[in-house]
């Protein structure tokens, strides 16, 4: 096994977004899930960026009733968003992997009613499509009426699919569904979308490294973790595409919004991140 630790190399280098906009975002991991958490966000974050609290269960069940409403107050929807980020913040601090799974599936059970309460015919039919992202890496286009959209929903609908996104990586073990979820919140964001993506790729790639013990990412997509023991445990699990994963949302999602929003300074330094061989191919697939 190599001994440079390749992962840690990566988020190093995965921080230029951050640098280069002078905004400033913090993790660190927790002691009992060895989950990433994130401790600072730049001025002006909200929703997803923002540190989480604690979760109040009565709270939670509060705004589970007001979703079920035919048409719940705007103003208890936006709180609900936060009982549902609250909620997903609380299992980042779990050791009991059961019990933080319950709570990654209730926040991501949130996010979801939250965002068929929103009414918008093309979010709901790629939500219905779902179940396609679970096993097949997919990309979406913002949708043709965005413009239409109110920037303050199209926030909401970013950051509880950045919310979904987080909860299928770390709950549901399923990179790939991860990766689709990234694709929609990425399209709808108005306000920070390179901000958006780079925080979700870090996310992707601190849960490698400090959960799963992930040291190396191969060539071929493959992975190899800190102890043999490891590698035994996850063999049959999703969690094994992550290298995989991030090697496509560099190319398919990063780039191609580094291209949109970015600079020629972000563009020689995503450069280092995607294989010499393979750049010109994927460039060619973006311009």
């Amino acid at each position: 096994m190599s001994t440079r630790h390749e992962v840690a190399e990566e988020i190093r280098k995965a921080e230029h977004i951050f640098d280069e906009l002078g905004r400033k975002y913090d993790f660190m991991i927790s002691e009992k899930s060895k989950l990433p958490v994130l401790v600072i966000a730049p001025p002006g974050s909200t929703g997803l960026f923002t540190p989480c609290i604690t979760w109040n269960k009565e709270v939670e069940n509060m705004y589970l009733q007001l979703l079920e409403l035919p048409e719940p107050p705007v103003h208890e929807i936006h709180n609900a968003e936060i009982v549902a980020h609250t909620l997903r913040g609380s299992a980042l601090h779990k050791a009991d992997a059961s019990r933080r799974t319950e709570l990654f599936e209730r926040a991501y059970a949130l996010y979801r009613s939250i965002l068929l309460q929103c009414s918008h015919s093309s979010l709901t039919a790629m939500l219905n499509d779902e179940a396609k992202m679970h096993t097949t890496i997919r990309v979406f286009s913002p949708v043709p009426d965005l413009h239409k959209v109110p920037v303050v929903v199209r926030r909401l609908i970013s950051h509880c699919l950045g919310g979904m996104a987080l909860c299928a990586l770390m709950g549901k073990n399923n990179p790939i569904l991860f990766f689709g979820l990234t694709s929609m919140a990425t399209g709808w964001e108005p306000h920070h979308p390179l901000e958006l993506v780079n925080f979700l790729r870090l996310n992707l790639l601190l849960t490698g490294m400090f959960h799963l013990g992930l040291v190396q990412i191969k060539g071929d997509g493959e992975f190899a973790v800190m102890s043999e023991k490891e590698v035994d445990k996850l063999t049959k699990t999703p969690l094994m595409s992550i290298p995989a994963v991030y090697k496509d949302m560099n190319k398919k999602l990063v780039l191609p919004m580094i291209l949109r929003h970015g600079s020629k300074a972000m563009l020689e330094h995503e450069k280092e991140l995607i294989p010499t061989n393979e750049w010109d191919k994927v460039w060619c697939a973006v311009i």
